[in-house]
């Protein structure tokens, strides 16, 4: 698939480009006297465009360059400019579009989706597509011979990405779980959307031939100013349902993320002694894994006993009790491929500073939330820890941090534990798990457990919600009151997404001790 053909400006020689010499650049073509978005020429050579690598048959698009402070005097440039076109080469970028990338994992065509909020955010826009064949070709027996497109594609039409943003919509998003337990819920988007005219959704034939249907991959995202892409989340379309009334007509969308196509069911499961990064492979592939690997990592590796006996599983179920036997944790980044780390979760990145209120100490990168929960609260505390697996002999394995039961009396039910029926073959390494189990959960007691976020109380919300990621470190700072500060890390999230604004619920696991 190919973008717009209405601001199509023909070929152009990538090996050609100059930074130094605008008439190397692509070049708009008449009626065009300037510039405009949209626009995109096609590469028929390699080269560095604009510092971005291209290659025959990559497409190449034009993006407005903000005035930076300080680049030009007053009334040079780009000074007020109008970024929604007619832009001078002063005011110009080229951003490519790599033609070679899996059809899973291209990204959207720049331009694409509806401006998010030109007063507030200026260049963002949210983009809603859908991966099906956006083809209007006959498909057998559709149509009889003479008749509507009949014949209109010589060859067969291959499914693509194709932008089903509409101007009215409501995306809720939730990833993650809201304790930070090693069994991770599967991500779910609800997506509703106007469509009087059943221009994108409907479940009527031919409709349903080229549109977006059950079983087709569906992704939320933004594009930032700069025209990079931010993916929210991708999913499987599980459920589409027209409540057929009244115009409005608004349809709604349930998907659920790239892992629920392993909630299956293997009959006669067994396998030998093995490590468990090769029963891990085994599992997907049972499963009938069909996303990709990407850059799947494992963390570590442990020996994991031979099963007993053939039983039944649920492959999924199974894949947490492998990974949870080596002390990881199973689920997908937001491009919907698989993702090993250990568990519980680690802090990682730059740490998000977040506030209650504003302060004359507040680091100016902070951002402000309206509603923060604090709290001492025991129901997280784990000081004794068993774990035992299913081998023959059974190995039981327990750790206990005593100044914690001292000072608190004996926690056991947390988090899952005690944990039984694991596959773990070592009693050294099941050991070093639990006794890293109880350092970390013994004295967690004054928590942060979860925040808001809302980009109409803080502009500066949207470019971290757009990124946000489980495992992202977080400082949050209560001024009010009396002065604390607590440290977590994210172990899930729901996104409410509408028209200028962005509200999430943020769930924390927090990691500063209660000495």
């Amino acid at each position: 698939m190919a973008p717009s053909p209405i601001f199509d400006q023909g070929p152009y020689d990538a090996a050609s480009y100059d930074a130094a010499n605008p008439a190397t650049w692509p070049q708009f073509q008449p009626p065009a006297v300037a510039y405009q978005p949209g626009m995109w020429w096609t590469a028929t050579s390699s080269g560095a465009v604009d510092g971005e690598h291209a290659d025959v048959g990559d497409y190449i698009f034009v993006h407005y360059l903000a005035r930076t402070y300080g680049q030009f005097n007053y009334g040079d440039g780009t000074y007020g400019d109008n970024p929604h076109g007619n832009w001078p080469i002063e005011s110009v970028g080229f951003t490519v579009w790599d033609s070679t990338v899996p059809p899973r994992l291209q990204p959207p065509f720049p331009y694409a989706g509806c401006a998010f909020d030109d007063e507030r955010f200026p260049g963002w826009r949210i983009v809603v597509d859908s991966l099906f064949n956006y083809t209007l070709s006959r498909t057998y027996g559709q149509l009889t011979y003479g008749e509507g497109v009949y014949g209109d594609i010589g060859a067969a039409a291959t499914p693509g990405w194709a932008d089903i943003t509409r101007p009215v919509f409501q995306v809720d998003v939730n990833v993650g779980t809201d304790n930070g337990a090693p069994a991770v819920d599967v991500t779910t988007i609800a997506v509703e959307m106007w469509d009087d005219t059943g221009a994108w959704f409907d479940i009527a034939e031919p409709a349903y031939y080229f549109q977006p249907f059950v079983g087709d991959p569906i992704r939320v995202g933004f594009l930032d100013p700069a025209l990079e892409y931010h993916p929210i989340c991708v999913g499987i379309i599980e459920t589409i349902r027209d409540e057929h009334d009244t115009l409005p007509r608004y349809v709604s969308v349930e998907a659920f993320g790239n892992d629920m196509d392993l909630a299956n069911d293997h009959l006669y499961w067994q396998r030998p002694a093995e490590p468990a990064s090769t029963r891990f492979a085994a599992l997907m592939v049972a499963g009938g894994w069909r996303f990709g690997n990407g850059a799947l990592v494992f963390p570590g590796d442990a020996p994991l006993h031979a099963d007993l006996q053939p039983i039944d599983i649920v492959t999924r179920t199974e894949i947490d009790r492998t990974v949870m036997s080596a002390g990881w944790f199973f689920d997908t980044t937001a491009w919907g491929e698989p993702r090993l780390r250990e568990w519980p979760h680690t802090p990682t990145g730059t740490s998000l500073e977040v506030v209650d209120c504003r302060h004359e100490t507040t680091p100016p990168e902070a951002l402000q939330s309206h509603r923060i929960a604090f709290g001492a609260d025991m129901s997280q505390l784990l000081n004794v820890v068993s774990l035992s697996n299913q081998d023959d002999p059974q190995l039981i394995i327990t750790a206990t941090e005593e100044q914690s039961i001292a000072r608190f009396g004996r926690r056991s039910k947390a988090m899952g534990f005690p944990m039984s029926g694991l596959a773990f073959a070592d009693s050294a390494d099941a050991a070093a798990l639990a006794v890293r189990y109880a350092n970390r959960w013994a004295y967690v007691v004054r928590q942060v457990s979860s925040f808001d976020a809302d980009t109409d109380l803080e502009a500066g919300w949207l470019a971290e919600l757009v990124d946000l990621d489980t495992g992202r470190a977080v400082t949050v700072t209560r001024n009010e009151i009396r002065p604390l500060v607590m440290d977590a890390v994210i172990v899930g999230y729901e996104h409410r997404i509408t028209p200028k604004r962005i509200e999430s619920s943020i769930e924390l696991a927090t990691v500063t001790t209660s000495q």
